[in-house]
């Protein structure tokens, strides 16, 4: 979980799923989430601190600076339900431009490849039985003022080219910085293929 914060206040949290492929990129105006497969659910509504977080699958995606929703990015499907608040609803055109529509509380939305947004009332059951269970609950807000320290990443190995290959065919505006975030290893034997 990651607490976002607007000043002094927290902004927004976003949960990650287990086995989750995603990655942050750096806009200057909004927090922004590519999700590449996997789970994520974002609350902006209950710090009322109006800071925008997007979260984008290839498909679908979603935004919002005062409300909840879960994303979900699978093989071939994007889905978004619109837990609470206001959320805008968003889709990739095939030339890579995005179309964007207000969604209501509890709407639910799917969408494969370049078909049409299939929208309605109330997630479908399997969805539902798919979800990491606690994303059923409201996320903790004050997680991180119960922290008696501030997390520092932590080094785990170098990137290894398995670890970004899916994300070279990923939607162009996701790769813009890729090569300069990881060009010192794309010399390496690696990342030589």
């Amino acid at each position: 979980m990651v607490a976002f914060k607007s000043g002094a206040a927290v902004g927004g949290i976003v949960a990650v799923g287990p086995s989750s492929r995603l990655y942050w990129m750096d806009r200057p105006d909004r927090v922004t989430l590519a999700v590449r497969r996997g789970w994520v659910k974002v609350d902006t509504l209950a710090a009322g601190e109006h800071l925008a977080v997007h979260a984008e699958g290839p498909h679908l995606g979603a935004a919002s600076d005062a409300g909840t929703f879960v994303l979900h990015v699978g093989d071939a499907v994007d889905e978004v339900f619109h837990e609470s608040g206001s959320m805008q609803l968003w889709s990739r055109n095939a030339d890579g431009a995005r179309t964007s529509a207000s969604s209501t509380p509890n709407q639910f939305a799917r969408r494969g490849g370049a078909d049409p947004i299939n929208a309605r009332f109330g997630p479908d059951m399997d969805f539902v039985d798919a979800m990491p269970p606690s994303f059923r609950d409201p996320l903790p807000l004050d997680l991180a003022a119960r922290s008696r320290r501030s997390a520092e990443p932590e080094r785990v190995r170098e990137v290894a080219y398995e670890d970004v290959a899916d994300w070279l065919s990923a939607p162009r505006d996701w790769r813009r910085g890729l090569a300069k975030r990881f060009g010192p290893r794309l010399k390496g034997p690696a990342f030589s293929h």
